[in-house]
């Protein structure tokens, strides 16, 4: 396949871009449709962890009934991932911290 050699400062476009854009497209897509997604999920457990209630409705910690307590919500969590990282480092020793 012999291919000229354009001079610099040439910008044609070759039809493979059309590809290439039509994938950049789809990926953008599902980026998109997986962030909806991870929206959803984050209305779910604060629902759950504030307010006891399984719903997808759009509510702030601050109106939670928790009061004070509202504050070792995102610590418990916090303690509960580094009591995963610290168990999953002591089963792959040669693993470097998270």
């Amino acid at each position: 396949m012999n291919r000229v050699v354009k001079e610099s400062g040439d910008f044609t476009a070759e039809f493979r871009l059309v590809g290439i854009s039509a994938i950049a497209v789809v990926i953008g897509a599902v980026c998109a449709v997986l962030a909806l997604v991870l929206l959803r999920l984050i209305e779910l457990f604060t629902n759950l962890f504030y307010f006891q209630e399984w719903s997808f409705r759009l509510h702030l910690p601050a109106s939670s009934t928790l009061g004070w307590l509202a504050v070792l919500v995102p610590v418990v969590g916090g303690a509960d991932r580094r009591t995963d990282s610290t168990v999953w480092l002591r089963a792959h020793p040669g693993a470097r911290h998270p």
